[in-house]
């Protein structure tokens, strides 16, 4: 008998034992965020107001994953205001830097912060995962009412007695929730063999999934982007 377990894929960013310390996962980063892009940092602007913490930067969109082009983003902190509380998730962007940001919007600003951020050293790995994320779900935005993957993971007992060639590879499933918290659509987003793909739509519905969302109060569908990996545990 074979047993699958699912690993969540994440990056733990860390810069001193008191800095911000952020689950960096790219799914799902990537279904909550307004724009998604490699960019070069072209400066750093003071804050325009001295009490308001955040300011202005203006940015050159290298490569945009999704959302619409801007020239300019909104970071938390204060840039060049002395005498002002530095707190452990605040940062400064080094101008003609490259960075990989997953940007929010609020009213017409594009918003990012420390956790939504990865620097060029540690953006390399990313790049291919959201060529496919663009590629299959565009620019596509989860409504749903949660923003980690603790409640969408596919737990490894699910699987049983699947090929060899299942492991090994990272795969991903759109889910729809309806008012009734019951699995009402399950869309296969990565590509499997046609005698797989029924198996596991039906494995993914076994799933107990009105359990798992019971103590969240919604009245609305919603939909999300679940991933995993499969792996052949003897």
């Amino acid at each position: 008998m074979k047993r699958l377990t699912l690993i969540l894929l994440f990056v733990i960013l860390k810069t001193s034992a008191f800095a911000c310390d952020c689950d960096f996962n790219t799914t799902i980063l990537y279904q909550k965020a307004s724009f998604v892009a490699k960019i070069r940092i072209v400066k750093n602007h003071k804050n325009e107001v001295d009490t308001i913490p955040s300011y202005k930067v203006d940015i050159k969109p290298l490569v945009i994953y999704k959302g619409e082009t801007t020239n300019s983003i909104y970071v938390p902190g204060y840039y060049k205001i002395p005498n002002k509380p530095f707190t452990s998730c605040d940062f400064y962007f080094n101008e003609t830097s490259e960075y990989l940001i997953f940007g929010f919007k609020e009213g017409s600003n594009i918003y990012v912060d420390y956790c939504t951020i990865l620097s060029q050293d540690f953006a390399a790995d990313h790049y291919p995962k959201l060529i496919f994320l663009k590629t299959v779900i565009g620019n596509y935005t989860s409504n749903s009412p949660f923003t980690t993957n603790s409640r969408t993971s596919i737990p490894y007992n699910i699987f049983k007695e699947y090929p060899n060639e299942f492991y090994g590879k990272t795969y991903f499933v759109k889910i729809t929730i309806n008012k009734e918290k019951e699995v009402d659509n399950i869309e296969l987003l990565s590509k499997f063999d046609k005698d797989l793909q029924e198996r596991i739509i039906g494995d993914i519905k076994k799933i107990n999934w009105k359990k798992r969302f019971s103590e969240i109060n919604t009245t609305y569908s919603y939909s999300f982007i679940s991933e995993f990996m499969a792996f052949n545990i003897p």
